[in-house]
């Protein structure tokens, strides 16, 4: 069982016959994890912030807010923040549920998921902070 894991890990670590040696096939499988959870947790803070921007400014949300679906659930819901914001838990936590269940799969495809998704985050709480 061990030696197929470890020809398992070997095919996967070897590029044209060349085979990375185990202490760096470790480094970037610790690092791809430290990028994961790094990644998974900008993520998850950028959309607990938003979330309170939401509930904070819930008076004047219906001329800050510039998502068409988020001002179309806070009309469906009379005025109310309460949809948008459940809406908004939901979608992150299956965001923040399959980012690691995409990396269990396949680790480089779901490292490279999740730094996009980061990356859109980062990207909304500059704006949220400038403007």
């Amino acid at each position: 069982m061990i030696q197929a894991m470890q020809n398992v890990c070997t095919k996967r670590c070897s590029f044209n016959g060349l085979t990375l040696p185990t202490s760096v096939q470790h480094w970037c499988r610790t690092h791809q994890l430290h990028c994961l959870a790094m990644t998974w947790l900008v993520t998850g803070v950028v959309a607990a912030y938003d979330t309170y921007l939401t509930v904070h400014f819930q008076e004047t949300i219906n001329q800050l807010e510039e998502n068409p679906v988020g001002r179309w659930l806070i009309k469906a819901d009379g005025g109310s923040v309460a949809l948008f914001v459940g809406a908004k838990f939901i979608g992150t936590i299956l965001v923040l549920g399959a980012l690691p269940l995409l990396y269990a799969h396949q680790r480089t495809l779901g490292v490279v998921v999740a730094t996009g998704v980061a990356i859109c985050q980062v990207i909304l709480l500059c704006y949220l902070t400038i403007v």
